[in-house]
């Protein structure tokens, strides 16, 4: 059985942070209305109190920590208030529901909220799918790409039920990060030599597909320390701490330590300066080189842009916050735009006119779609019946088909003839594709020369 092998990689972190106060306030709620749901900004003043009651009004919108937040609203909950409280440079926030239970949130500095940016994922029981993104938590616009339902479709919506999605991260800055590395392309995937300022180094794979940065516990310094990651949930019956996790393609990473921070993390001449990783045990046993760990977009997104080679032999070259030289002087093959949704790229496509939201996963060995995006798309098995196995960084086997798109598009692109493995990830579950999604892997993009992502303008270059 032919095994191939890729990284996903999906962290849940709730912190919370605590600054100064201010005077006024406001907040967000998302309500129905003629025009379908809507989100509204609030003002409240110092010492005011306000209640929204009413069955249009469904939920409130406010950042409780960095992560991912649920909401399940059923129609017969949106028949209580929502009470906001204002004084001192703080929020407080209660929901009473129909059956009279009381929830209350945690309490809110109002100069936090500028900290964060909010991306709201909105699912209803109608088939709706809306996405806004909220920047500072100032000012409210609708967003494109792939709408993230964290309960997985796990709950049955019905008309005038909805799914509410916060992922919540903090407010972005410039990028400042530039330079080069060398990368090799071996055994499918794409390798950069780390190393920490005390001079200890191994090899990472590049893996745009990677929402973290993760590193194996014997790269660290023993005086570094590891700081377990906790999440927080609040409901009507009261705060409860949850054990942070890490996902793989086929589910839950087991040896997942926490977080640490090592200082400068450095490739060539680009220097990451006081990172914080995910730790693991160990890694997976992936090529023919050691791995100690993996370069994820957390890291990769501080830079404007990036440029980087599929080497046929020998070593290659990953511009960072720089142009590459090709770049400069021929036109691209394609130009596909992309989103950052859920701490990922995500490209537009389409599978035999199917639609569909491609994860750019640079850490997949193989471009991968979901069993039902392929029998929506009339993919069949290949005629010599071969069955794969696909292994992610939590090491679970998951069985997967071999299937040929007559028609793949990405953006304006076209191209016919694509091979895809076929499977049912837990990647499209924990990212919360309802749907079923995709995944553009290295087999797909070692077909170019070369690849740029500019993070400012939201579009994938690929030359051939």
């Amino acid at each position: 059985m032919k095994t191939i092998k890729l990284i996903f990689l999906l962290t849940l972190t709730i912190i919370p942070l605590y600054t100064s106060t201010a005077i006024s306030a406001h907040i967000f709620l998302l309500r129905e209305s003629i025009f379908g749901v809507e989100i509204e900004k609030v003002e409240i003043s110092d010492g005011e109190v306000r209640t929204f009651d009413g069955e249009e009004i469904i939920t409130i919108v406010i950042p409780l920590g960095i992560g991912q937040s649920g909401d399940l609203v059923k129609r017969e909950m949106r028949s209580g208030s929502i009470t906001v409280r204002s004084a001192g440079g703080e929020l407080r926030i209660s929901r009473k529901h129909a059956d009279g239970k009381e929830m209350e949130y945690p309490v809110v500095k109002v100069d936090d909220l500028s900290a964060y940016d909010v991306r709201v994922n909105i699912a209803g029981g109608d088939g709706l799918n809306r996405a806004f993104r909220i920047r500072r938590y100032e000012e409210a616009e609708e967003d494109d790409g792939p709408v993230i339902d964290m309960f997985a479709g796990m709950v049955p919506l019905e008309d005038g039920d909805y799914s509410i999605t916060l992922e919540i991260s903090v407010a972005e800055v410039a990028a400042r990060v530039s330079g080069e590395t060398t990368i090799f392309y071996e055994d499918g995937f794409l390798l950069a030599k780390g190393e920490l300022q005390d001079g200890r180094s191994g090899h990472f794979i590049v893996d745009f597909g990677a929402s973290g940065t993760v590193v194996t516990k014997d790269f660290l310094p023993a005086y570094v320390d590891i700081e377990e990651v906790r999440g927080i949930e609040f409901s009507d019956r009261g705060r409860r701490e949850i054990r942070g996790a890490m996902s793989g393609a086929g589910g839950e990473v087991m040896g997942f330590l926490g977080n640490a921070s090592p200082g400068d993390l450095i490739f060539g001449a680009v220097r990451f300066p006081g990172v914080t990783v995910g730790v693991i045990e160990a890694m997976p046993h992936f090529g023919t080189r050691k791995i100690i760990g993996i370069l994820g977009l957390d890291l990769m997104k501080l830079c404007d842009r990036i440029a980087f080679e599929y080497p046929r032999s020998g070593p290659g070259v990953m511009m960072m916050g720089e142009r590459h030289t090709l770049a400069e002087t021929d036109a691209p093959s394609a130009e596909v735009p992309f989103c950052l949704v859920a701490k990922h790229i995500f490209l537009d496509g389409e599978v035999n006119e199917v639609p569909v939201s491609f994860l750019f996963d640079t850490g997949a060995r193989s471009s991968i779609l979901s069993a039902s995006i392929a029998e929506k798309a009339g993919l069949e098995e290949a005629d010599d019946g071969k069955k794969g196995e696909l292994r992610g960084l939590d090491d679970n086997p998951v069985e997967a088909l071999t299937v040929t798109a007559d028609r793949l598009r990405l953006g304006e692109w076209l191209r016919s003839d694509v091979p895809f493995l076929s499977a049912d990830l837990s990647i499209f579950e924990s990212i919360g594709l309802r749907q079923g999604g995709g995944i553009i892997g290295n087999d797909f993009l070692d077909d170019f020369s070369l690849v740029e992502i500019d993070f400012g303008r939201g579009i994938l270059f690929l030359w051939k």
